[in-house]
């Protein structure tokens, strides 16, 4: 269980960021890893403001895991363009936290949403706690918008073999030893 003293809650997380020149592909489009590590950077940023962050976790041996999540890319930033990335949690259930995202373009125009799922698992034996375990350090956010339902399944592509083997290289971990979100978004890509 985590232990009490939880920091004061900060509803939502706000961050700005230069997307850089060699973030985009051969077609001007922002990279799918990219939007991946933005959100993932925000998300991550947000936990240690809210004292279940990736530090905070590793000391109780828990660490959280994306589960599932769904965006809606509706337009690209510039090269060299700052975007502001907001995300809050939006509640959870059984095992799942969730947690939306928003990143606008410098005039505003809203260029992605999305929804994401988590589960915190015990590094010892790799088992989901149960959302009570820490719902007590998310904010009320009910009155923030939800952008997507995980109820229902994406349908099946027909243009991506899942079936796909590719090495796992040094460069595509992260701190935690793991494959990094980012890393499947840019195999995908490829």
């Amino acid at each position: 269980r985590i232990s009490k003293g939880k920091p004061m809650m900060k509803k939502i997380r706000r961050e700005n960021h230069t997307v850089f020149y060699s973030r985009f592909d051969r077609e001007g489009h922002l990279k799918l890893d990219t939007w991946s590590d933005l959100l993932q950077e925000a998300a991550a940023h947000h936990a240690d403001d809210l004292g279940i962050g990736m530090r905070d976790l590793a000391k109780k041996g828990l660490f959280w895991v994306l589960a599932q999540v769904k965006v809606a890319i509706s337009g690209d930033p510039a090269p060299g363009e700052n975007v502001e990335v907001v995300t809050y949690p939006s509640g959870g259930r059984r095992l799942f936290a969730t947690r939306e995202f928003r990143i606008s373009g410098a005039d505003g125009r809203e260029l992605l949403r999305g929804s994401s799922r988590w589960v915190m698992l015990a590094e010892k034996n790799m088992r989901p706690q149960s959302f009570p375990t820490f719902a007590e350090y998310l904010p009320d956010n009910s009155d923030l918008p939800v952008y997507f339902d995980f109820s229902e399944r994406l349908p099946a592509s027909e243009n991506f073999d899942f079936s796909t083997a590719f090495p796992v290289r040094h460069s595509m971990e992260d701190l935690n030893g793991h494959l990094n979100n980012a890393a499947y978004l840019a195999a995908a890509q490829d």
